[in-house]
């Protein structure tokens, strides 16, 4: 099974109602980004739990934290160098690569708390982090 597959079928079983389409959108600029199979599921929770994978998310037309966050990944701009807002938001696998080296290297309870400036015992990271293993099982 390639990565694009694996992505897809991540998304729906997270989100089962959100219809191939828009899964195949998302799937595709994550797994061109993504060097591993954690990295792209890493990446598809983040998405999930910023933006429930909603396009005007994507596109920056509704954004979170008071107008501070971007993209499906809600980056703030100081994660968007060099792109901008303007780029991250038109160009989702820019988006996503931005999101992966937010999430930057270590295991999977330093990326996420890393990610969201939570400590690993963070009950969001931790639902993150056992959401990631259990899509690797899939």
């Amino acid at each position: 099974m390639n990565l694009t597959t694996i992505v897809v079928s991540a998304i729906l079983s997270l989100s089962p109602n959100l219809g191939e389409n828009r899964a195949r959108e998302v799937a595709v600029p994550i797994a061109a980004v993504a060097p591993t199979t954690e990295d792209a599921l890493l990446l598809v929770v983040t998405a999930f739990r910023e933006s429930s994978f909603r396009k005007e998310v994507e596109t920056c037309e509704v954004r979170g934290d008071a107008g501070l966050a971007h993209t499906l990944f809600q980056l703030h701009v100081r994660n968007l160098w060099p792109h901008g807002p303007e780029v991250a938001c038109s160009r989702p696998v820019v988006a996503a690569g931005l999101a992966l080296r937010t999430l930057g290297r270590g295991t999977v309870e330093e990326r996420v708390s890393r990610f969201m400036g939570r400590k690993p015992t963070n009950r969001e990271v931790q639902w993150r982090v056992a959401m990631t293993r259990a899509l690797e099982a899939l």
